[in-house]
């Protein structure tokens, strides 16, 4: 079965290269297209969806919102957005009252749907995103409307149940914006609590699609879009989050510093009002300057596995606390949906399994190419690394990261 994003939307180097922060796109794949997500959430059989939603609720890692009109609070005489909090148990009286719900975290999702975590773990993967992944699922009645708007996060949605109808910009209004933004009268972008803001959207450069189940719908992020349900329509949205450079600069700072006891408290500021005790100012601008000169000596190697890291760590399975023995014999192969990532340098070899990173002295080029490949006996693989008992450690880490399969034991 087809799986990841040449199911559901486009091979990824055809998306990367023509749409990717680019332009969106639309697929038909029709109802089979839902295949690739395990157990799709529909409309006709909501009752084992929710229990699960309602044990994701309560681990903290799920929430659902009730999403009203929009309308008065967009022209200034709401002052608080109508999106907010619900329980569970209230998802069918919102929508039957003719309201849509959101409900997010789904990328934490266990048991009889986890397929939609691990179909999204998969896209992820797929095209080395470094940002986080978000998945949700938004519930509209008949006739239920969102209003224009953009997002920060790319997003494909993909419709597995009932009808939708989608209005879209041709490209991104406001390439990377910093927040979710709202289009106000006149076009102009309202985002949710700051001022309007420029450029200015013209619906007549837009786009509209009715998707049915199976179908999807990419859109980069910044690309103002608005739907109206044309029955009752259930729709996943996988969220690509966007990761910025300070983020990444964060990171390479905490790995340099973190056993640095001076990098992990600024001295307390007393009674000052406007002016920093000099004390403070000269611990601050210090660190400061050391932070960025720890930047400036860098390496590629260091920046490369900075990004590498990520790039595993959100495209991972959650790890697993027990080892899984196996024997030399065992065969193993990569998961279909695979989050193997790694890269050599400097006599060293860096490894990355989820949030685990294995930093291996020598040249592993042959024996991750091997994981890399067909399947094949553990005792195989050993052979081409420059230490066997090393090389069996990752075997273990790669497996119990769910990076690596077991065919047999």
């Amino acid at each position: 079965m087809t799986s990841g994003w040449a199911a559901l939307s486009t091979p990824p180097a055809e998306l990367l290269g023509r749409y990717w922060h680019k332009a969106p796109l639309v697929q038909r794949h029709g109802p089979r297209a839902l295949e690739a997500l395990g157990r799709a959430p529909v409309s006709d059989d909501p009752i084992p969806f929710f229990e699960d939603v309602r044990a994701l609720v309560a681990s903290g890692k799920g929430i659902v919102y009730a999403s009203l009109p929009h309308s008065r609070w967009l022209a200034g005489s709401s002052p608080e957005r109508p999106y907010f909090s619900v329980p569970v148990d209230a998802i069918e009286r919102i929508v039957g009252a003719g309201y849509s719900v959101q409900i997010n975290g789904l990328e934490h999702l266990l048991g009889r749907f986890e397929g939609i975590a691990r179909a999204g773990r998969g896209l992820a993967g797929e095209i080395g995103h470094a940002g986080a992944l978000g998945i949700g699922l938004t519930i509209s009645p008949p006739g239920a409307e969102f209003d224009p708007h953009l997002d920060p996060a790319g997003a494909l949605i993909v419709q597995t149940s009932g009808r939708k109808r989608y209005r879209f910009g041709r490209a991104p209004l406001v390439e990377h914006p910093r927040a979710k933004g709202f289009i106000v009268a006149g076009g102009r972008v309202r985002y949710e609590d700051e001022p309007d803001d420029e450029p200015v959207y013209d619906a007549r450069d837009s786009d509209e699609a009715i998707l049915g189940p199976g179908d999807s719908l990419y859109l980069p992020a910044g690309c103002v879009h608005e739907t109206k349900a044309v029955e009752t329509s259930w729709a996943l949205l996988f969220m690509f989050m966007e990761v910025g450079v300070a983020e990444i600069a964060s990171d390479l700072i905490a790995r340099a510093f973190e056993d640095d006891p001076a990098f992990r408290h600024v001295p307390p500021l007393g009674e000052c009002r406007s002016a920093l005790p000099n004390e403070a100012r000269e611990f601050a601008v210090t660190r400061l300057r050391q932070a960025a000169a720890r930047i400036e000596a860098a390496s590629d190697l260091e920046v490369a596995s900075m990004l590498l890291g990520r790039v595993a760590r959100h495209a991972s399975a959650a790890h697993v606390a027990s080892p899984t023995p196996f024997e030399d014999d065992a065969m193993i192969a990569l998961d279909p949906d695979p989050a193997l990532r790694w890269i050599t340098g400097d006599d060293v070899t860096r490894v990355f399994a989820g949030s685990d990173e294995l930093e291996l002295a020598g040249d592993w080029t042959p024996f991750m190419h091997a994981m890399d490949g067909a399947a094949l006996r553990v005792r195989d693989a050993l052979t081409r690394a420059p230490d066997p008992t090393t090389a069996r450690e990752v075997i273990h880490t790669l497996v119990d990261h769910g990076v690596l399969r077991l065919l047999t034991r």
